[in-house]
């Protein structure tokens, strides 16, 4: 049985091509060190998922403040061969989350040991 994403029901080709439909294309995570992610970017070290191309940079996302890192502007990139750009969140960062993932982490475990913030 196939566990991948679901079909384009629509009927509709994307010119891009297989990267283009956003909501399949898989997040790109990055190291957490910013100096080894542009080197790797601007060496083509970082292949596309889906596609035959590799990231190149294009640009800053937006600055946003996350519990347990700080400030955070993480670097946009652009797929050669597809165009689709992406934002590379470091490992430490969740998707659509304020707080790192250390943050997080941390009231898990002690949720799960009892504690909790309210009383």
């Amino acid at each position: 049985m196939d566990n991948g994403p679901p079909a384009d029901v629509s009927g509709k080709t994307c010119a891009g091509g297989p990267c283009s439909d956003a909501r399949r294309h898989p997040l790109v995570t990055v190291e957490a060190n910013q100096d080894l992610v542009e080197s790797r970017l601007t060496g083509g070290g970082v292949p596309c998922p889906v596609c035959p191309g590799v990231l190149a940079p294009w640009g800053w996302a937006r600055r946003r403040d996350v519990r347990g890192v700080g400030p955070l502007r993480p670097r946009r990139a652009r797929f050669s061969s597809c165009l689709v750009t992406h934002v590379l969140l470091p490992v430490t960062v969740l998707l659509r989350r304020a707080d790192a993932a250390s943050v997080i982490w941390a009231a898990l475990v002690a949720r799960a040991a009892g504690r909790s913030r309210r009383r």
